[in-house]
């Protein structure tokens, strides 16, 4: 197969993240938004619990905090960025057993290793083409193997404006990224080809802690810890309304089983 040049955008983001891999960090090495974003992740792979030992590929994984945080829940785990400069710090800060990290774009990487289960937090929003990079993903993965995204969702126009307003104020905030909805995603895993599709809304109150650096963490630990039950609460008892309003959408679904699984 001949080898892919990384897309304007791949490069861009990768630029943008090489730039900001410090600042990045400080996320999930501040107490409060730490909480919250361990949250986030553990709400994302619940469906993790029903494979024993799972064999783990995380795309765009960034610093790797994601091994950190799963410890003891995956027999391997592979951590896959295209910023050289936060896998050496996943290098460096996240190595557990079991685990080990690479510069790759998705797009390119190729493997014989198949795994139990794909996640991906907040990626495909950055994606030229998701539904071409879900079918790639498809050839890592086991027959019957999960893929979990997490991703922005567009159902609520007072988030929606909010984040514009990041984009257009923060530059550490990338602007090539979309929304998507509960039926956009489910249409994005029917062209990659993936069955058992299914669609949970998640954070609410607990998101602004995972996404924005905020000072006086002393203040914001009681806080983000609140946001966090909240957010437990409405995503098991209520997920009919926070579907509507949620800040995210988590999609699980299976890879093929039998013929045409390579």
């Amino acid at each position: 197969m001949a080898h892919k040049e990384p897309s304007n955008q791949a490069k861009k983001d990768r630029e943008l993240f090489n730039a900001i891999a410090e600042q990045y960090c400080r996320k999930d090495l501040a107490p409060a938004h730490r909480l919250a974003r361990k949250f986030r992740l553990e709400q994302s792979v619940a469906a993790l619990g029903n494979i024993t030992a799972p064999d783990i590929l995380e795309v765009g994984c960034g610093a790797g905090f994601s091994a950190d945080y799963l410890h003891g829940r995956y027999k391997t785990y592979l951590g896959l960025d295209y910023s050289e400069k936060l896998i050496a710090f996943a290098k460096s800060k996240n190595r557990r057993a079991g685990a080990d990290f690479i510069v790759a774009d998705i797009a390119q990487h190729q493997s014989k290793t198949k795994y139990d289960a794909i996640i991906m937090i907040g990626l495909l929003h950055h994606l030229e083409e998701p539904a071409t990079t879900l079918s790639q993903m498809i050839k890592l993965t086991k027959p019957g193997g999960l893929i979990i995204a997490n991703e922005p969702q567009s159902g609520n126009p007072a988030i929606s404006f909010l984040r514009w307003v990041r984009k257009k104020t923060d530059p550490s905030y990338s602007e090539d990224q979309e929304e998507y909805s509960k039926e956009e995603l489910i249409k994005l895993a029917q062209q990659a080809g993936l069955t058992d599709i299914q669609i949970y809304p998640q954070g609410l109150f607990s998101t602004p802690f995972a996404e924005v650096l905020l000072p006086f963490q002393i203040i914001m630990m009681p806080l983000s810890k609140f946001a966090c039950f909240l957010d437990r609460v409405l995503e098991k008892y209520l997920p009919g309304i926070l579907s509507f309003i949620s800040w995210n959408l988590i999609l699980v679904a299976k890879a093929p089983k039998g013929p045409g699984h390579d």
